[in-house]
C-alpha cells in the first residue's frame, strides 16, 4: 500500500491464499510482519468473503505519523477458482471549526484510500449542517459533502479553501446562502417532488396528502449473476410489496411509489413481466433529493400528513462496522396498518 508523503510511504501486505486465506499488513511499518498479529480475517461472509482491518502509521512530509485505516477485502473468484483481494482506506480527520463566531463538528475522508486530504477532487467531508453538535457520518446523511461540492450550515454555504496532506486542518469561506437541506428522518417532513412515471402519468408527492405513501428505492436493472445479496433483497422486497400492498384492502388508502435508481432508465417491458403494478420513476433529481445516489436503495414510510414515519437506517457502532436496518416486508405492513388506524 502507498499512504501517505513521507519518505516511508510503502505499507507491506503479505497474502496467503488459501481455503482460509490469511493477509498480514505492516501497520506499525517496522518492516516486521511477524508482530502484526496471526493474519486472520476480522469478518466474515457466507459467499465465501472476507475481511481484514488494520490501524496503519501513515507517515507525511512535516514528520508528523497519524493512524489510517486500511481494509482488505478478499472475494472468491468461482472461475478463477482463489480469492481476489482489494484495499482500501478511510479514516475520518476530525475537529471543530469557527463559522460565525461558533464552533462545529467537521470531518473529512479521502476517496482515494492513499492517506491523502489535500486533493478535493477525492475528499468528502462531514460538517454540522444542522448546528445540534453532532457529525451524522451515515452514507445518505445530509451532512456529508462529495467532492467539490459547497458545504452548508443553517443557510450558507462554504467552499473549501484548502486542506493540508494530513486533514488537520480545513480552511473554508463563505460563497453564498440556500435552503437548509431535508432531513430525511423519522418525524420530518418528505421532501416534495413532481416527476413522471413510466406511463406517462404526472405525479406529485403531496397529491397523496390523505393516504399512507410506501416510497420505495431500488435498482430493477441489477445483472444476471451479481453477487451482492443487497440487490436481490431490494428486488424481493419490491416483488412481495407488491402483491401485499397492492390488494383490495390498501386500495384507495396506500400508495406505492417506486424509483428506480439504475443508471439508465429501466426497460418498462421489463417491470410489467416483473408483474410491477405500482407507478414508477426513473429520476436521478430525486434520488439526490432523497440522497439516494450513492446508495441506491431505501424506503420510507409517510403518513397521511406527508411525515416519514419510518425508513431503512444506517447506523455506526464502530467502523467499519456500518449497519443498515433494511425494514422487512412484515414490519412495512404492521407500520402501514397502525397509519391507517390513526384518526
Amino acid at each position: 500500500m502507498i499512504l501517505g508523503n513521507g519518505e516511508d510511504r510503502t505499507i507491506t501486505v503479505l497474502i496467503c491464499q488459501g481455503e482460509a486465506p490469511r493477509v498480514w499488513v505492516d501497520a506499525n511499518n517496522d518492516e516486521d510482519l511477524t508482530n502484526d498479529g496471526d493474519g486472520l480475517p476480522d469478518a466474515r461472509w457466507e459467499w465465501k468473503g472476507f475481511r481484514w482491518s488494520s490501524t496503519v502509521r501513515v507517515e507525511y512530509d512535516n514528520m508528523v505519523r497519524a493512524p489510517y485505516h486500511a481494509v482488505v477485502t478478499g472475494y472468491y473468484d468461482y472461475e478463477e477458482h482463489r480469492y481476489s483481494f482489494i484495499y482500501g482506506g478511510y479514516c475520518h480527520r476530525r475537529g471543530l471549526i469557527e463559522l460565525e463566531g461558533r464552533l462545529y463538528p467537521i470531518a473529512i475522508s479521502d476517496l482515494s484510500s492513499d492517506g491523502l486530504y489535500d486533493d478535493l477532487d477525492e475528499a468528502a467531508i462531514a460538517i454540522d449542517t444542522d448546528g445540534d453538535g453532532e457529525l451524522q457520518l451515515f452514507p445518505d446523511s445530509y451532512e456529508i459533502y462529495g467532492p467539490n461540492q459547497p458545504l452548508q450550515v443553517g443557510e450558507r454555504l462554504y467552499r473549501i479553501k484548502s486542506v493540508p496532506p494530513d486533514g488537520r486542518r480545513i480552511e473554508v469561506e463563505q460563497v453564498g446562502i440556500a435552503p437548509p437541506p431535508a432531513i430525511l428522518a423519522p418525524g420530518q417532513k418528505a421532501p416534495d417532488f413532481e416527476a413522471t412515471t413510466f406511463e406517462g402519468q404526472s405525479v406529485k408527492l403531496s397529491d397523496y396528502h390523505g393516504k399512507v405513501v410506501v416510497l420505495v428505492f431500488w435498482n430493477p436493472s441489477i445483472p444476471p449473476g451479481s453477487r451482492c445479496c443487497e440487490d436481490y433483497q431490494d428486488i424481493w422486497r419490491v416483488e412481495d410489496l407488491n402483491v401485499l400492498l397492492g390488494g383490495r384492502p390498501y386500495q384507495g388508502k396506500v400508495v406505492l411509489l417506486g424509483i428506480a435508481t439504475s443508471a439508465q432508465p429501466p426497460d418498462s417491458s421489463s417491470l410489467t413481466e416483473k408483474g410491477i403494478q405500482f407507478p414508477v420513476i426513473w429520476d436521478p433529481g430525486i434520488s439526490k433529493l432523497y440522497r439516494r445516489s450513492l446508495i441506491g436503495r431505501g424506503l420510507f414510510v409517510i403518513d397521511r400528513e406527508g411525515i416519514i414515519r419510518d425508513m431503512d437506517l444506517y447506523w455506526v457502532e464502530s467502523y467499519p462496522d456500518v449497519q443498515y436496518h433494511r425494514l422487512r416486508v412484515n414490519e412495512i405492513v404492521a407500520i402501514v396498518e397502525d397509519l391507517l388506524l390513526e384518526r
